[in-house]
């Protein structure tokens, strides 16, 4: 909004002669015309130089020069000088406290990070690649302004689909992170070995696979708990692979031993394929079902875990879903964990 301050005064002079017909003068009004100064005029039209100034911090007039005061000027920073006209580089700022120390870790060089174009990245996929992600993720805002990263979990297939842009495993992200190679179904691979053209979601998107790490997978139990005193009480201390197939497979004791299994794995088996019994692995755990729990399909490690224990799951062995508690799985590690320590059976 605009306003115009319009000026009256009485007008003084002769009447009748050759004046009458003269138009009044602009009115000059003298004074301090600087709205900064302590007597600022704003009625003034013509500055006189008599503006004056506060020369400290106490509200003092004096001096004919603005006083320059320096200090922070971010109103970010922990010191902010709301006060201050010129910013003298002082300012400081609260350091995240869950923030990682980088220059703590062995090998990390933050002159090799190479920062890239401003904007938003987003990431999602592997439970297994989640805190390695946010890692990256956390180094490179760190070191790299103008950059905002959102990060979610999800599995390996989200990690695929969502880099493929498919609907169906959620909204498309710049990265997808997977502990498992690619699925035919999901991309085919270039001449390169490294280049994937999706096949599912927008089909003219590819993506660059980068090997980043190699993990292991391993059987937990809660600490404590009735099953870490079963395992811990075997010969070798710990479960065997053939103890562990059984664990987990849907085989029947038949199906198992035709696909090579050896059975010497229950060392006290009471021939019941409808329990899994602690006492079964030996006759010191007690007879109670063994409950499991781990990844579920959506995650490299279910599949890996499939792979590499189910021995026959190309012909159709898998996870038994069919037992007293079924297959407690999720894609949230945190899901699993809780599940494990509330019932002290196992997992993977």
């Amino acid at each position: 909004m605009m306003t115009i301050l319009m000026l009256t005064m009485p007008i003084t002079g002769c009447i009748g002669g050759e004046d009458d017909d003269d138009e009044p003068g602009a009115v000059d009004i003298s004074g301090c015309t600087d709205p900064l100064a302590n007597n600022y005029d704003s009625s003034a039209t013509t500055d006189d130089g008599t503006c004056t100034y506060d020369t400290d911090n106490n509200g003092n007039n004096g001096g004919s020069t603005p006083t320059v005061y320096s200090g922070c000027m971010d109103e970010s920073a922990t010191n902010y000088n709301p006060a201050a006209t010129e910013d003298d580089g002082t300012c400081e700022y609260d350091e995240d406290e869950t923030s990682t120390d980088f220059a703590g870790i062995s090998g990390f060089d933050s002159s090799s990070i190479e920062c890239g174009p401003t904007g938003d990245i987003s990431i999602a996929g592997s439970s297994t690649v989640f805190p390695v992600a946010n890692l990256w993720a956390e180094a490179y805002q760190k070191y790299c302004n103008g950059i905002a990263i959102t990060l979610e979990g999800g599995g390996s297939g989200a990690g695929a689909g969502r880099v493929c842009d498919n609907s169906e495993k959620g909204t498309a992200v710049d990265i997808g992170d997977m502990s498992r190679e690619w699925k035919s179904s999901e991309a085919s691979v270039r001449s390169d070995g490294y280049t994937y053209d999706c096949l599912k979601g927008d089909t003219s998107r590819s993506a660059v696979q980068i090997s980043i790490a190699a993990d292991g997978l391993s059987v937990v139990v809660k600490k404590g708990g009735a099953a870490e005193t079963c395992i811990s009480g075997l010969p070798g201390g710990g479960l065997s692979v053939d103890q562990a197939r059984w664990i987990w497979s849907d085989y029947t004791a038949a199906e198992l031993t035709a696909s090579g299994w050896d059975s010497s794995a229950l060392a006290n088996s009471d021939n019941d394929d409808s329990t899994h019994l602690w006492s079964e692995l030996d006759a010191s755990c007690p007879a109670s079902e063994i409950k499991i729990a781990g990844a579920d399909s959506e995650s490299g490690t279910y599949e890996f875990f499939m792979d590499a224990m189910l021995s026959d799951a190309g012909n159709g062995e898998t996870f038994d879903l069919n037992r007293p508690d079924g297959y407690t799985n999720s894609a949230e590690d945190e899901v699993v964990v809780n599940y494990l320590e509330s019932n002290a059976r196992t997992r993977l």
